[in-house]
């Protein structure tokens, strides 16, 4: 009797040690530099759902399937080409090469500052974004049994030519959300196990649309939607990880899981994206070691800085005498590096170099 009871000991406490409690904060997000593959299931099978509530839970959602794929990067926001009207963010998303995001990461959670986004038009015209204030993504620290309100209103306005007789378009979408760390456990995928966090978020979405007349001129508003939503997100503290692992949003007059989106694979570091690919603009030796040559075509750059993954600036080079300049790195450790450079009208170009010691 007694070593069977050391075993249900042992035994507890060896579970205990593997689905503990955790918790997740602003430094378990991707660095920049980092490349994110999302996998999108649109049509999950029944066997994926949120399930209940509580602690050390077991989720398996290894049956999710792989409809289409995102690709994040994760960069400076200076880096990218509509960064001006968020000035305040310090983390940027490419999603797709097409939709740009701003966030702010700090400790005291991840928030969306706005977006910039091509409208499907004939024009490609670009949207701008603006969450007033700022959307809470997550509040850090994140543990078990947390919960906050999150409310806010993204707006925007565009041209828009998709409609003949009309020249721009507004948009709003006012959400009233709670949210409640309502959950940790462990979270199967067809990539890997996660410790996780769930976050469940009910929200309340009323979206409005105008489009505007060009004669008589005039705002002629679209009928307006009114939606509510469960949506269930799991994060973990695991390197492996960076974003979320699995989303999913349910609706809760039905319970039908709309869609899933999961973590295809491990974060890997990917050249942040050149703003422009300016033939004139080039790095060499690449790999190099004690120096690099900086070649500026037709180029009237004003300044020129060496930035790490972090978007920390490591070092300036002086501007270019006869399209030529030497900048000297020994000082830098082997890993890789991004050469920006600006001109007077404010564009940016980047390439990317490494050092081999």
């Amino acid at each position: 009797m007694k070593t069977k009871l050391l075993f249900v000991a042992v035994s507890s406490f060896l579970c205990a040690s593997v689905f503990a409690q955790i918790t997740v904060d602003h430094t378990n997000i991707a660095p920049i530099g980092d490349l994110i593959r999302q996998a999108n299931d649109t049509l999950p099978g029944f066997s994926i759902f949120p399930g209940p509530s509580g602690t050390n839970q077991i989720w398996n959602f290894s049956a999710l399937h792989n409809d289409k794929v995102d690709s994040l990067v994760f960069e400076v926001p200076g880096w990218t080409p509509y960064s001006a009207p968020f000035a305040t963010s310090d983390l940027g998303i490419v999603v797709n090469g097409k939709q740009y995001e701003y966030l702010i990461n700090n400790t005291a959670g991840l928030f969306l500052v706005g977006a910039a986004i091509h409208l499907p038009d004939p024009g490609q015209h670009l949207l701008n974004e603006f969450s007033a204030p700022n959307s809470k993504l997550i509040q850090w620290p994140a543990s078990y049994g947390m919960n906050y309100t999150d409310n806010y209103v993204i707006a925007g306005k565009a041209a828009y030519n998709q409609v003949p007789g009309y020249d721009s378009v507004k948009i709003k979408n006012t959400t009233n959300s709670t949210v409640t760390i309502d959950a940790w456990g462990s979270v199967q995928t067809p990539l890997m196990t996660f410790q996780s966090l769930r976050e469940k978020r009910h929200k309340f979405d009323f979206d409005s649309t105008w489009l505007h007349k060009i004669s008589p001129s005039v705002w002629i508003g679209l009928t307006p939607t009114i939606d509510t939503v469960d949506s269930y997100t799991w994060w973990s503290n695991s390197s492996s990880a960076g974003y979320p692992v699995v989303t999913m949003d349910q609706n809760p007059n039905n319970m039908k899981i709309s869609s899933v989106q999961w973590l295809l694979a491990t974060p890997t570091v990917q050249a942040v994206v050149e703003l422009t690919n300016v033939p004139g603009l080039n790095v060499y030796p690449n790999p190099a070691n004690d120096y690099i040559d900086i070649q500026m075509n037709n180029l009237d750059a004003i300044s020129i800085t060496v930035i790490d993954l972090s978007g920390r600036i490591i070092l300036t080079a002086e501007k270019p005498i006869n399209n030529l300049s030497r900048l000297n790195t020994q000082s830098l450790g082997s890993g890789m590096y991004f050469l920006l450079t600006e001109d007077r009208k404010g564009q940016r170009n980047t390439r990317k170099f490494n050092i081999s010691r």
